[in-house]
């Protein structure tokens, strides 16, 4: 890079005939990403995993054939193999449960079409049936124990023996976790003594007779609250699984991973395609440079009419009430900015500053939650954003386990800046469609409105960006992929878009004809030296607003 740079300098001082007319000034160096410092094992589901989509699926007995005594939950052998062969013709591919744990707790990479595979209740028709169809084709899995009925043969569903189990185990595939000792109908429900020996003495007797550590919990029935969760891990469980229907990296705790029953495979699988198209699974992460110019560029790309300000150190900032983007320029000494993320109370003239998702700005000692619990499920998958001095990372949000500052920190030690985004509308280049965005956008996505976006380009430039026109988010997202912006997310648009570079309002939301825009308790800030050129090019092009007090003057006049 130096001798590069150093070519370039020497060619243009050999062709320049006179001195230039400013001073050269040499480019600060570029901030090196520092070492990350060693990790604390994290325990809980980790952002390091949102860069996949994984259902977990759940099986009980597998006989040889549905006759009128067979159970609801039972599986044909040839449904079995059937379904085996569904996976395969998706490019499924199976992972043990020792790989999820890894994965939902410090981001392993795993394959991007993986799949857990795991039984109830201990049957001996998995040895018998399903065992040589996933030998047959190499897949790991997991058997669930509820020790007080190993080896019981009475009945149309014999349980596997501790001899059958050890066999198994000969074979690397197999994993065998615990389903407590009697099986109770809602383990939740029991007095706490009573779910503490269901837990430990399942746990001891597996390991005693097998011979290895039991890491992991599947509830009876799926049944659990936060107290059994918390039961389980003191009593040496690393991860346990519901039965709630859900992908794992949105299970609500690494002591209550989601699963899906084996007769909604095909819809299981669905969900995945479903979540990775509208961007859940796809968090980004990349460096992030300035040379510390702020520049503006006005264009039309696909013909939306755009105005993006790019360069800088950018940095949030919260109001105590609401201001305009221009007046946190003013009280914060910054040179540009953009509106930032959503509010609960969108009223214009309303001083409400509560913020929708997580929040963090310079200033904060930590990130603070979104305790409003009746829109998480809204909220869930779309683009939390986060960057430190040196990196910016896109990643899905998951109300339950992205509250607090420690699963940030895990992620990104030296972060400073978190906020929420509308959605994902550019992802390594690729414009999000019509069809993506619908998927975890608001309802009003797709209206045409004046918009907003944070984005960076392939060489880490930051760009605040906004429609001078009305767009709908499809459109601005062909248009910022256009301009060269490689990932970027929708900010709060519509009346609050507001893009400002020096003191001049390049892009609005026109909220009255002497307020240029909604004011917002969340701003973006860029703080480095504007582009003279720039400067010039926002003055032809300010947007221009006559104060109130104005407007009531000439009236009287």
């Amino acid at each position: 890079m130096k001798f590069w740079w150093g070519l370039a300098l020497a060619v243009a001082l050999v062709g320049c005939q006179s001195p230039p007319s400013t001073p050269f000034v040499a480019k600060p160096p570029e901030p090196t990403v520092p070492a990350e410092p060693e990790r604390t094992p994290y325990t809980q589901i980790s952002m390091r995993a949102q860069d996949r989509r994984i259902p977990v699926i759940m099986y009980h007995d597998v006989i040889a054939k549905r006759d009128r005594n067979s159970q609801w939950f039972d599986c044909s052998v040839d449904e079995f193999r059937a379904q085996m062969e569904f996976l395969k013709s998706q490019g499924a591919v199976p992972i043990s449960v020792q790989d999820l744990y890894d994965h939902l707790t410090n981001g392993k990479e795993v394959p991007e079409t993986a799949v857990v595979l795991t039984f109830d209740d201990n049957y001996q028709g998995v040895y018998d049936n399903a065992y040589p169809v996933l030998k047959e084709n190499g897949y790991p899995f997991c058997v669930f124990v509820h020790t007080a009925f190993v080896g019981k043969t009475e009945g149309l569903h014999p349980k596997m023996s501790y001899t059958t189990l050890n066999e198994l185990l000969t074979d690397p595939n197999v994993t065998v976790g615990s389903h407590t000792v009697t099986h109770p109908d809602d383990l939740s429900q029991l007095d706490i003594p009573t779910q503490e020996q269901e837990l430990q003495i399942s746990k001891q007797e597996l390991e005693t007779n097998l011979n290895r550590k039991i890491d992991f919990l599947a509830y009876p029935n799926g049944k659990n609250d936060e107290t059994t969760q918390g039961l389980a891990e003191s009593a040496g469980y690393k991860m346990s699984f519901s039965i709630v229907n859900g992908l794992a990296e949105e299970s609500p705790s690494i002591q209550c991973v989601s699963r899906y029953v084996h007769t909604r495979l095909e819809k299981a699988w669905e969900d995945r395609q479903r979540a990775m198209d509208g961007g859940g699974g796809g968090a980004i992460r990349m460096p992030l440079k300035s040379d510390g110019t702020i520049s503006l560029k006005i264009e039309e790309h696909a013909g939306v009419r755009l105005a993006m300000i790019t360069g800088g150190t950018p940095e949030t900032d919260t109001s105590e009430t609401r201001e305009s983007v221009l007046q946190f320029i003013q009280r914060t000494g910054a040179q540009a900015g953009i509106n930032g993320t959503f509010f609960a109370m969108a009223a214009i003239k309303s001083t409400d500053n509560r913020l929708v998702g997580p929040c963090k700005t310079p200033t904060m000692p930590e990130v603070i939650g979104d305790t409003e619990t009746t829109r998480w499920e809204k909220l869930r998958n779309r683009p939390v954003v986060l960057w430190s001095k040196y990196e910016i990372a896109f990643v899905p949000f998951q109300p339950e386990t992205m509250q607090t500052d420690a699963p940030f920190k895990d992620y990104m030690p030296e972060v400073q800046n978190v906020f929420m985004g509308g959605a994902l509308l550019v992802r390594n280049g690729v414009p999000m469609d019509r069809k993506q965005l619908m998927i975890f956008g608001s309802r009003d996505v797709m209206d045409a409105r004046r918009r907003a976006a944070l984005g960076v380009t392939m060489d880490g430039q930051i760009v605040c960006a906004a429609t001078r026109e009305s767009a709908t988010s499809a459109q601005f997202a062909t248009a910022l992929a256009e301009a060269g912006v490689n990932n970027a997310v929708l900010l709060d648009s519509g009346f609050s878009t507001s893009l400002v570079f020096g003191e001049k309002i390049i892009a609005s939301g026109h909220s009255t004809a002497s307020e240029p825009s909604r004011p917002v308790p969340h701003a973006i800030l860029l703080r480095g030296t504007l582009d003279p050129a720039s400067q010039v090019l926002a003055q032809q092009n300010e947007l221009r607003f006559v104060p109130e007090e104005n407007r009531r003057r000439r009236r009287r006049q």
